[in-house]
């Protein structure tokens, strides 16, 4: 059974290299390339990568490959980005590390407008483009996920983008690990005078995970996982990105009562 079978609405890819663990490291496959094959044997759930690097590639480079995805998808892809993190990995490709924010801020700027179906020319300190555009995105509206932790990124993300994501995997699993994002975010929609969608990404499973014990997991009987996520509904997120085993991994039945759940609430 797929996530779509199961009731998921949206399905996402890490945009890594690799991941090191205490005695191995995770090699991950190219995001782009992934959601090409899951564009094509999906048709019903949104989907992208949790989330795109924006300091790895040139700005105008992910909007052409999101309208890619977008086409061949009907309309179903997200192009959601970050700021970046795992450093050591930037000097496999040998991007910059300096200035991460306002490197990030010139990168945003630059897609919003293209997304927008905009011409762009723009010189900034760390980005450029000359009468930039990308064919075919008049024909996409392409949600924009900016993944923030900081207040300042996430000012931006409620300035420009059409989604703010956070992810925490390091406390508590509980909505009062994010109270100073939830009030950044909240200032933030009032100041900018948008409200956008909010979403969180959570390790959630229905079985126990012992691939990273150090990492907390929602975990638990059925009954017990859905109040633990309801906290999150109701501090104000759309939706609850899960980072845990697949339907294929742990059977669709672990995961059903769950989903029907959120979706209930």
């Amino acid at each position: 059974m797929s996530v779509e079978d199961v009731g998921f609405d949206s399905l996402w890819v890490p945009d890594h290299i690799e991941r090191p663990f205490d005695d191995a490291t995770m090699s991950m496959y190219e995001a782009v390339s992934l959601l090409g094959a899951i564009a094509e044997c999906t048709e019903r759930v949104s989907f992208g990568a949790a989330v795109h690097n924006a300091a790895w590639r040139h700005p105008l480079h992910l909007v052409h490959m999101a309208v890619a995805l977008a086409e061949i998808s009907g309309g179903r892809f997200v192009l959601a980005v970050g700021a970046g993190g795992r450093h050591y990995e930037y000097s496999f490709v040998d991007a910059p590390v300096d200035h991460p924010y306002s490197r990030f801020v010139e990168a945003i700027e630059i897609m919003r407008a293209l997304l927008d179906g905009e011409t762009v020319t723009y010189e900034g300190r760390f980005w450029r483009t000359f009468e930039g555009r990308v064919a075919g995105v008049e024909d996409h509206a392409i949600p924009l996920t900016i993944a923030a932790n900081g207040r300042k990124s996430i000012d931006l993300a409620f300035r420009l983008g059409d989604e703010w994501n956070v992810v925490d995997l390091s406390g508590t699993p509980d909505a009062s690990m994010l109270a100073d994002r939830i009030t950044s975010a909240d200032a933030a929609a009032m100041s900018s005078g948008r409200e956008i969608a909010r979403s969180v990404d959570l390790l959630v499973s229905p079985v126990p995970m012992p691939v990273m014990p150090e990492v907390p997991v929602i975990t638990g009987s059925p009954g017990e996982m859905i109040e633990a996520l309801g906290r999150f509904a109701e501090a104000g997120f759309d939706a609850v990105n899960c980072y845990g085993p697949s339907p294929a991994e742990v059977g669709a039945t672990a995961w059903q009562q769950i989903v029907d759940a959120v979706h209930a609430l």
